[in-house]
């Protein structure tokens, strides 16, 4: 009798050892999954504020995801030429909920060109002499980007005809 006992509570305690452990799992995920987007946001915050401090401007979003990280999302930056690239593209890859971009600089290399491409823009507005004519190939990593600003001056009308033949998904507004 003492062993059917035994083999009851041994069935017993596995059948509420089993949920408990899962309900444990999944409280530890959850708050692994927020620390992760707490410190992602205080990353995006920081070289948000690094870039502001240095002249550029932007926006933020109102989004439950500030609800678990205290701080709202970046959504728009404008930085002006007198911002350091390099310091630019040190910092654009933390801003992970980044719509619309605008870039003041002259020029681009073809590294810092797929840093912006991997930022999945909706939005990006060139305000300095890039691109030129002999960047139009290197704008095809801006297929999924749907609002693209050029500078009056920067393309000739042929070289506007490639880019629209180029990125014609893209809205694309040379004036």
């Amino acid at each position: 009798m003492l062993g059917t006992l035994f083999s009851m509570n041994n069935a017993t305690n596995r059948r509420t050892a089993i949920p408990a452990c899962i309900a444990i799992v999944v409280c530890v995920a959850v708050v692994v999954s927020i620390l992760t987007v707490r410190r992602a946001a205080e990353r995006e915050y920081a070289s948000y504020e690094t870039l502001c401090s240095l002249g550029a401007e932007g926006d933020d979003w109102v989004s439950l995801l500030e609800i678990f990280t205290g701080r709202p999302p970046i959504v728009q930056v404008e930085i002006p030429a007198e911002v350091p690239k390099e310091t630019t593209f040190a910092l654009l890859p933390d801003l992970r909920n980044l719509e619309a971009l605008t870039l003041e600089y002259d020029s681009l290399t073809d590294r810092q060109l797929d840093t912006i491409s991997e930022l999945g823009l909706n939005a990006l507005n060139f305000e300095g002499d890039f691109p030129t004519d002999s960047d139009i190939s290197r704008l095809s990593r801006f297929r999924g980007v749907q609002f693209i600003d050029v500078p009056p001056g920067n393309l000739s009308s042929e070289a506007q005809k490639k880019v629209r033949a180029l990125l014609s998904s893209s809205i694309i507004d040379f004036d």
